[in-house]
């Protein structure tokens, strides 16, 4: 798996699974921290910290690649509506 960079302080971050914008920590008044992650030539998803972990985790339990799984779920989301 490739390593990909965390980006703080950028203010038009949003989650695109959670579509979180505000840092939940409560020392922090910032933006979320966010993963941009490229899926396709034109098409990179922002994932929270949260988000980004939870799909590692999904992504070790399963073989296939990682940026496939991010698309599939990407294509889904799109389908109906979320993003």
């Amino acid at each position: 798996m490739k390593h990909y960079r965390t980006i703080y302080g950028l203010e038009t971050a949003k989650c695109s699974w959670c579509k979180r914008t505000l840092n939940p920590h409560p020392k922090y008044s910032e933006p979320i921290p966010v993963k941009l992650i490229e899926i396709s030539r034109n098409i990179t998803v922002t994932l929270c910290l949260w988000c980004f972990e939870q799909e590692v985790k999904e992504y070790k339990e399963c073989e296939e690649d990682f940026e496939e799984t991010l698309r599939e779920k990407y294509d889904a989301m799109k389908l109906i509506g979320l993003e």
